[in-house]
């Protein structure tokens, strides 16, 4: 299924694309909104796999939000729709998925979404394969929030589930594909594309908060310091 979240500050055209979205099976509206502001604040508490935007809107720009998720770190792809075409070179600088102009056709829609559903079939990324039971279960390495070790079980956290196993938090960290993946804790290994915030927790260690979820992970001072000096981004 893919959830998707919109946004236009034109009230018609949002209704009209809540319409033709609503003949798709594959598709479920999370949430719709009239400002960029207000996209915002939604997609730092909540997930989704597709934001159809306008461009030009009033206060903060289609553009403008793209860019500020970019830089949060907050991962969602975007198809823009807008009314101009002198936008597409900057929308395409940006890596969105499709860029589709105002009045919207169906046919055209269904382009850009086939395009997104393309993408996403050849991107899925890695997979890691996890021992339960005696049963094999497979999960994207891109799910994943975190693992964490707890007595003598590893938990596999994802937004959405939680798989145990008793293999060592060091076994898995061998199995993993994906570079995106740090040790933040004896007993955390944390996937840093997921990250929002860092808060305060103990004297050694900070808490890590992720996008869309209320779990929690851990990370000690020291790899903090290891982290932002790897990826500034998350400084």
């Amino acid at each position: 299924m893919i959830r998707i979240g919109m946004l236009d500050d034109n009230p018609n055209d949002l209704n009209a694309m809540e319409q033709w979205l609503q003949t798709q099976a594959d598709v479920h509206i999370e949430w719709r909104c009239h400002t960029a502001l207000e996209a915002y604040q939604l997609l730092k508490h909540s997930t989704i796999d597709l934001l159809i935007a306008d461009i030009e809107m009033e206060g903060l720009t289609g553009y403008e939000l793209a860019e500020r998720l970019r830089a949060q770190g907050i991962s969602v792809d975007i198809i823009f729709v807008t009314g101009h075409s002198g936008f597409a070179v900057h929308a395409f600088d940006l890596d969105v998925v499709d860029y589709v102009m105002k009045p919207i056709s169906p046919s055209r829609m269904e382009k850009a979404l086939q395009r997104f559903r393309s993408l996403n079939a050849q991107t899925d990324g890695p997979k890691l394969t996890i021992q339960q039971q005696g049963d094999m279960i497979v999960v994207s390495e891109n799910d994943i929030l975190y693992i964490e070790r707890t007595g003598r079980s590893s938990t596999i956290h994802t937004a959405t589930e939680e798989i145990s196993t008793y293999q060592s938090l060091q076994e898995i960290e061998q199995e993993l594909q994906s570079t995106q993946f740090f040790r933040t804790h004896r007993s955390f290994i944390t996937n840093l594309k997921k990250i929002t915030q860092f808060a305060p927790y103990t004297k050694h260690s900070l808490e890590i908060k992720f996008q869309g979820s209320d779990k929690r992970a851990l990370v000690t001072k020291k790899n903090l310091k290891t982290i932002q000096d790897q990826f500034p981004i998350l400084s």
